[in-house]
């Protein structure tokens, strides 16, 4: 299965996998979350400094695909502004994370971690 339409994430880069996998998986549910998965990914995968020439094109067409969902979503403060950014990417972890309590309070949780 391609992330977001990629080539295959070479193994240099598969630290950025999860973030790939969460934008596809919200693509069309919440592209602006999506948008803001992949553009970690590619702010990740940019820091490793990167020399080998497959992982290097890997990220230029991360790069485009970013902004083809900059595009997609159109003129919206939520990608231009950063305090905006930064409280709807909040907003969407506060929801997800009283989605996962309400469930575990309920009893319905289906993992339980062990630390």
């Amino acid at each position: 299965m391609s992330l977001l339409s990629l080539p295959p994430v070479p193994p240099e880069l598969k630290t950025v996998t999860p973030f790939l996998q969460r934008a596809e998986e919200l693509k069309t549910k919440d592209p602006v979350i999506a948008y803001w998965c992949a553009y970690y990914a590619a702010q990740a995968g940019i820091s490793h400094k990167l020399k080998d020439n497959a992982a290097r094109m890997f990220l230029l067409h991360l790069l485009e695909t970013l902004e083809k969902m900059k595009a997609d979503i159109g003129q919206n403060d939520v990608i231009d502004d950063e305090s905006v950014s930064s409280a709807y990417v909040e907003n969407f972890a506060l929801r997800v994370f009283a989605a996962a309590d309400g469930e575990d309070r309920k009893g319905n949780a289906t993992r339980c971690a062990v630390f």
